[in-house]
């Protein structure tokens, strides 16, 4: 299922894929951009970055999962952009994250 998030956001959840899996798709996605070339600006590349963020069962509200994927996001900007990132461990405190528990 695929769905605008917010502003310039998207969603995709994955139903059933394992984390491995849905990189891969994600890595297809940024090849088919990076080739993608529109008639009027063919000097455009598209770019996305992604946070990929599996469904843990400890989790105790969808909440925490969308954070787990907005921490990978942020990850997948801060190492130069136009990347995907996975965050595997949303319970693991690192970079100063509280978290939000």
């Amino acid at each position: 299922m695929i769905g605008r998030f917010g502003g310039d956001e998207f969603a995709v959840i994955m139903s059933g894929t394992p984390a491995e899996s849905a990189i891969t798709a994600m890595l297809r996605v940024h090849e088919g951009l990076n080739t993608l070339r529109l008639p009027n600006t063919p000097q455009v590349t598209l770019r996305i970055s992604v946070g990929v963020a599996p469904l843990n069962p400890q989790m105790s509200h969808y909440r925490e999962w969308l954070k787990s994927a907005d921490l990978a996001l942020y990850k997948a900007k801060k190492a130069g952009r136009n990347r995907t990132k996975w965050r595997p461990d949303v319970r693991r405190k690192s970079s100063g994250f509280a978290e939000f528990f």
